[in-house]
Formats: C-alpha cells, sequence, structure tokens
C-alpha cells in the first residue's frame, strides 16, 4: 500500500523434491506499531491503550533505550490474558506468563506479527 512500510522477513522452511515446489514462509509486521509501557512484575503486564489484540496473537518489540530483563527486542511472543488496554506475554503458544526484572528506558513500540504463506 502506498505510504505504509512494512518490515518482511523471509525462511524457506521446506522442499518437497527435486523438482517439488518450496514452501516460502513470510512475516509481516502487521502496519500500527503503537507505544506500550512493560511492568516489572511476575507476570510482567504490558500495556498499550485500544491495542486490539486477543489470545494467541504474535507481537514483537523494538525500543529506542533498554526493554526489561525477559523480553528481547524483535523477538515474538504470544499475548495471553488480553484486556483492552493491557495484556500478558507467553514465550509460547498457550504457555506461561513471562515476568520482568531490572530496569528499562526509552520508548517501547509494540507490534503484531502476522505469518503469510506462499507456495
Amino acid at each position: 500500500m502506498p505510504g505504509r512500510q512494512i518490515e518482511v522477513r523471509l525462511s524457506l522452511p521446506h522442499t518437497c523434491g527435486v523438482m517439488g515446489k518450496q514452501g516460502l514462509a513470510i512475516e509481516l509486521g502487521r502496519p500500527g506499531p503503537r507505544t506500550a509501557t512493560i511492568t516489572i512484575a511476575s507476570p510482567a503486564t504490558v500495556t498499550a491503550a485500544g491495542h486490539g489484540l486477543t489470545n494467541g496473537k504474535r507481537v514483537q518489540f523494538t525500543t529506542s533505550g533498554a526493554l526489561p530483563a525477559g523480553i528481547f527486542a524483535n523477538t515474538t511472543y504470544f499475548v495471553i490474558n488480553a484486556a483492552t488496554d493491557t495484556f500478558h506475554l507467553s514465550a509460547t503458544q498457550g504457555g506461561a506468563a513471562i515476568g520482568t526484572s531490572g530496569g528499562q528506558s526509552g520508548s517501547h513500540t509494540l507490534r503484531e506479527v502476522v505469518s503469510v504463506t506462499v507456495s
């Protein structure tokens, strides 16, 4: 779409035979990144006003400073316990909530990650 920037990550998960089709998985950072805050707690609570995410959605963070210990930039996490403005994070689909520790700095940005398979 004009004027909209997306990030594309490519990987080739498999090839079916010598002359077979290759599967191509594409992860797209969805438009509309938003500022988020993360508590230092167990479990950590992410707050992003009106985020619109539901349980099981995948998200990543970037930051202008440092994320709290337990959360890593450009790493995919799963949303759990979603509410209107808050949610918790899990490292795996249906897994336990992640706790954070230490300090943090800067502004944190949240974006949803979606996968598209092209064959």
